[in-house]
């Protein structure tokens, strides 16, 4: 059904008001009438209209004071004066204080339906400018958040690579310690603690690279309901004070996800809406099905296809706008100082877009919060993770170890040759290709770096595959799997190990891609 443009007839005498009702009836247009000042700013108050026909002189109110309420109250809508009494200086001074048009007694049918159609075609016209405008702005509030989360990311990117670098030099190091120290040693235990602390910063930045959508390791179908369940299960234990409520969709589709990252998001909205909930509360968790037909009014324009919502709700204190407009943002925090990073929900918005999809937020100050987590879904079947432990696997062959920091060509090294390995220094991906030249027939395996100067690992693997088809490779980075690793994965590369990374992870890995037994 089309639109019906909305008049209001005002005029203090009734038939006029007929009357102009009847010559504009014929025109679609949804009419009603008034017979004096105060009843025309009765209909205003309550109605939207888009033209008002006014009577410029009534008794108990001219039209001059209802034009000041129009104008104050109802801007957008436009107004043609109707006088008996029209001049020069009486037309003029109508359209200064805001008519559209006017109209002067008696006046012919044709000049009434031209003035309002006129009239009309402004509004609509008006009005098609504005929602252009509003658009148009929308884009690029939308184009400057991008453009700024993606700068942030691109930082907290370069960050946790660096970072990572630092704590394999750490890890290596402890490696090597603890291999020469027996378990009775009174600094054994010293340096199985500065280990664990190892791990928790490679936690932290594990968060930057989420935030940076570098942080996906093995996508494969997961069930979400499952993870879900798992995951809320395992921090129910932790949180008894908290109610956990589950309203998960039956048959619900499986997405393509890396486990762990999607179950670090889980635990990050879960632990924000805890912190939410300091004197217990209820958490609610629900799962359904929708396509992006359903994803409506929101900061971003969704790709068309079938999507998995998960929505975490928790009837906490809530946030105000100020709060939900910076809630993503890496390092904002609303806890006391050493109470949080900052990070958590940072990494987890960088992990759903990281995976094709969306995550936003609703909330009110004391009505809790809802987060909404939409996934593309999948009609694969869903893949259940079985973890293995670690295992150590001696070597007694030969590595091309490339990487441009002195500091892990070092501790690296040290480690392969604690395996019993040969080993082969490159310091960038030039050198590299000259070493594996003229020695690929005794090289086993190559460790390759992936950000390196002068030439990086991608090049450097696509060279050496030159000179030798069946040359195996093993990525290394600071970064993770996502992005550029993946590529060179999906080139033939055998493997990926991300740092800081410990001489049990590293002899694993080698021992996979070489075939070597474990002992």
């Amino acid at each position: 059904m089309s639109y019906m443009s909305k008049i209001l007839i005002v005029d203090d005498e009734p038939r006029m008001c007929d009357s102009l009702k009847a010559l504009l009836s014929g025109q679609s247009y949804d009419i009603h009438t008034g017979n004096s000042g105060r009843e025309a700013i009765e209909y205003l108050a309550g109605n939207s209209f888009d033209l008002v026909l006014l009577d410029m002189v009534m008794p108990d109110m001219d039209g001059f004071q209802v034009m000041d309420y129009i104008e104050r109250q109802s801007p957008d809508t436009l107004v043609i004066v109707i006088t008996g009494h029209a001049s020069t200086e009486s037309a003029v001074k109508a359209l200064r204080s805001g008519a559209n048009d006017y109209l002067t007694k008696p006046f012919e049918h044709e000049e009434l339906l031209k003035t309002v159609k006129n009239a009309i075609d402004q509004k609509r016209l008006k009005s098609e400018r504005k929602g252009a405008q509003e658009e148009r702005k929308k884009l690029e509030t939308q184009l400057r958040q991008a453009h700024k989360m993606e700068a942030i990311g691109t930082l907290a990117g370069g960050i946790a690579h660096d970072f990572n670098n630092l704590l394999m030099g750490i890890q290596g190091n402890i490696s090597l310690m603890l291999l020469d120290i027996d378990p009775t040693h009174p600094h054994y235990e010293r340096l199985r603690n500065i280990q664990k602390q190892v791990q928790s910063g490679a936690r932290l930045t594990s968060h930057l690279l989420g935030y940076a959508r570098k942080g996906r390791y093995e996508v494969k179908p997961i069930d979400l309901n499952q993870l879900l369940e798992e995951t809320a299960e395992a921090f129910g234990r932790t949180r008894k004070e908290i109610t956990i409520r589950r309203e998960l969709a039956e048959d619900l589709f499986s997405i393509e996800a890396d486990n762990r990252q999607i179950e670090q998001v889980l635990l990050n909205l879960f632990v924000n809406a805890a912190d939410a909930m300091s004197g217990g509360g209820d958490l609610i968790l629900k799962t359904m099905y929708v396509t992006h037909k359903d994803i409506k009014d929101k900061p971003y324009d969704p790709k068309p296809g079938n999507y998995v919502l998960l929505t975490v709700t928790d009837t906490g204190k809530g946030m105000d706008e100020e709060t939900m407009e910076r809630i993503f943002d890496p390092f904002f925090t609303t806890k006391e100082m050493g109470r949080g990073t900052g990070l958590g929900l940072a990494s987890a918005y960088g992990i759903i877009k990281g995976h094709g999809g969306y995550i936003d937020v609703q909330s009110k100050k004391g009505q809790g919060t809802t987060f909404s987590v939409y996934l593309p879904a999948s009609e694969r079947k869903a893949w259940k993770a079985v973890r293995t432990a670690e295992q150590s696997i001696e070597g007694t062959r030969t590595v091309l170890l490339v990487d441009d920091e002195d500091v892990i060509l070092g501790v690296a090294q040290a480690l392969l040759e604690a395996m019993g390995y040969r080993v082969l220094i490159a310091r960038d991906g030039k050198e590299a290709i000259d070493v594996y030249r003229k020695n690929w027939g005794d090289i086993d395996i190559v460790l390759l770096d992936m950000v390196m100067p002068n030439m990086g690992g991608g090049e450097a693997y696509d060279r050496m595959k030159g000179i030798n088809p069946n040359v195996k490779v093993l990525l290394s980075s600071g970064y993770s799997i996502d992005g550029e690793a993946t590529e060179i994965l999906n080139r033939g590369c055998d493997g990926f190990i991300q740092k800081p990374f410990s001489i049990n992870q590293l002899s694993e890995k080698i021992g996979e891609i070489l075939g070597l037994e474990a002992i």
